[in-house]
């Protein structure tokens, strides 16, 4: 997770993909590959499969079919439309791809491989982040990562005050994680900055998933909250609309853009009893840490003389 480049607009979000549609039908031209993997919503993975299927190379998307709202879906929907071979991460999102016309007998659902690779990291041990972050285990721990939204990038800076406001009201230690580089992010990072709390530019993966295991609440409006942390039973505070429509579990306390309203979700997350009894039995919708072997048992046995697979139609 990093905090990227100053460049701070939808216009550079635009024109980051074009370069990267370039670039990448120059590697794919150098390369053909017999299939082209691209995953979620990002501009690189649309740009990716858009320089492919022009060439007549087989795309397969993993997550298609989530509902997410900002700029990410339509990016997201906009990849399954290039690609060929679809790998859902829950019922739902496989029975909306067949809905939005793919043929049904390439669209599986599979699960999410992120979450596969929380289930099956090692761990850091808690008293090896306790001296790394300097924490004290034995008091709750708050981990804060809160993106931009593009749709609402002018509003990123008066959104993270009302979130830092709330964790400073709680007095509970908190480690801060930069945003991505989505339109808004250096405004996100330009009040991390002047914050006293603990904040970071970048954590390995297997870092920041051992801090997810041993926090109190995720607050933010982070996927981590509701694809990852229902495994790890952590309940996770979802900010405002990053998220609006995603599948949740029994983790997720929702709260607006409201200092106050967030404050409370924290305080419910760590202190309500009932509410994280009930914790012990969650778990994720996104599948069981075995998405990646589907897909690749999947990617094997794929018939690359079908015709049908790259000349796509509308089935319906």
């Amino acid at each position: 997770m990093s905090s990227g480049s100053d460049k701070d607009s939808g216009a550079d979000m635009a024109r980051a993909l074009g370069r990267g549609l370039v670039e990448f039908t120059d590697v794919l031209e150098d390369m053909r590959p017999d299939i082209m993997l691209v995953g979620f919503d990002l501009g690189a993975h649309l740009a990716a499969a858009v320089a492919a299927a022009h060439m007549n190379i087989p795309v397969a998307h993993i997550e298609g079919g989530e509902l997410t709202g900002s700029i990410d879906e339509s990016l997201r929907h906009a990849t399954t439309r290039f690609a060929h071979l679809h790998f859902a991460t829950n019922r739902a999102s496989a029975e909306r791809l067949i809905r939005m016309g793919e043929n049904p007998r390439y669209v599986f659902n599979v699960g999410c491989p992120s979450l596969d690779a929380l289930l099956n990291m090692d761990f850091v041990r808690p008293e090896t982040l306790a001296r790394q972050f300097d924490l004290d285990l034995s008091q709750p721990l708050i981990v804060v990562l809160q993106h931009a939204v593009t749709t609402e990038a002018d509003e990123a800076t008066g959104q993270i005050m009302l979130t830092l406001d709330a964790v400073k009201k709680t007095g509970v230690q908190a480690i801060l994680i930069y945003p991505n580089v989505d339109a808004g992010g250096r405004r996100i990072i330009r009040e991390i900055e002047k914050t006293r709390i603990q904040a970071h530019k970048n954590l390995p993966f297997e870092v920041y998933g051992s801090l997810m295991k041993v926090a109190s609440v995720l607050v933010g409006n982070s996927s981590s909250g509701i694809v990852e942390a229902p495994a790890l039973h952590l309940p996770a505070v979802n900010i405002g609309t990053r998220q609006q429509g995603r599948m949740q579990a029994g983790n997720v306390i929702n709260a607006g853009y409201d200092s106050q309203d967030i404050f409370q979700a924290i305080t419910k997350a760590i202190c309500d009893a009932e509410f994280r009894e009930r914790l012990a039995s969650c778990t994720s919708p996104y599948g069981d840490g075995k998405a990646s072997a589907r897909i690749a048992e999947i990617l094997k046995s794929v018939d690359l003389e079908d015709h049908t697979l790259i000349q796509k139609r509308l089935s319906y």
